[in-house]
Parts: structure tokens; C-alpha cells; sequence
């Protein structure tokens, strides 16, 4: 029986390693926001846990670059108006977590909201690209220390 899993993609440095394996659609691929459009890759889900509504305003192309794309959108609040949305589960998330003030601590960003949700969906196999929050170019300070 094959392994359940998903493969999880942001915009940085390492999504070069996701686009140049060899890919096939046997796997399941979530992108962070609008990481497929801005890396070129087809996604089975997005996850972008940032307000829509508050996005549109300052960023329009982003929101339809999400909304437009053709498979369901995971986000803080589903919408009628963007019928690809749904909301993320966020009591089961907690109820996972066991503690609501821990999952506040836990929950901080659309990465860590994405890999709850592999997890409550039961994936044996996570696999992370380009979830890299700094440039390798530029050492951050802990790296200094």
C-alpha cells in the first residue's frame, strides 16, 4: 500500500530542490499562498491563512492568483463570494494540540497551520521546500552568535 503523502511548498531557496526532482501527480502538493504561481507549478491545494478580505484591498493579484487557481483554497474564513475557500479546522487543530494557548504559540504562521493540517489529515510522509525564511546570503544573527 503506498504511503500517504504530501508535499508541502513555500517560495524559498529550496523549492529549487521540489521543481527539479522527479515529480508525478501520484504525490498530493499544497502551496504556501501564491507559491505555485510565482515558482510555476501545478497544486492540488493552497493554503493562505492571511484575511482575504483584508489582502484585496492591497493585494489584489495575489487574491485572485489564489482564488482563480482551480482547487480549494484553505483560509482563515471561507467566503461565498471566493467559492474555492474553505475554512481551516481550527478547533480540531487545537483539539490535536491539546491546549488552546499552546496552539496560539503553535499556529503563527500559514507553514505551521499547512503542516497541522497534513497532520489531522493523517499524511505519513510531510516533505517541506522552500520554507526557508531567510537568505542563505545573508547569515542571520543567530547563525553569528
Amino acid at each position: 500500500m503506498a504511503v500517504k503523502s504530501v508535499d508541502i511548498v513555500g517560495f524559498g531557496p529550496t523549492v529549487t530542490n521540489f521543481k527539479a526532482k522527479a515529480w508525478t501527480r501520484s504525490r498530493v502538493v499544497w502551496a504556501i499562498n501564491n507559491s505555485h504561481a510565482a515558482n510555476d507549478f501545478l497544486t492540488d491545494r493552497i493554503i493562505a491563512m492571511d484575511d482575504l478580505e483584508r489582502d484585496i484591498v492591497e493585494y489584489p493579484k495575489y487574491v485572485e492568483q489564489i482564488t482563480t487557481a482551480g482547487v480549494p483554497v484553505v483560509t482563515s474564513t471561507s467566503y461565498p463570494h471566493w467559492p474555492t475557500t474553505e475554512a481551516f479546522p481550527l478547533d480540531d487543530a487545537i483539539a490535536m494540540i491539546g491546549d488552546r494557548r499552546l496552539a496560539c504559540g503553535v499556529l503563527t504562521n500559514s507553514w505551521c497551520y499547512t503542516m497541522a493540517l497534513a497532520i489531522l489529515e493523517e499524511f505519513e510522509q510531510i516533505a517541506l521546500y522552500g520554507g526557508e525564511f531567510e537568505d542563505y546570503d545573508r547569515p542571520s544573527e543567530l547563525k553569528k552568535a
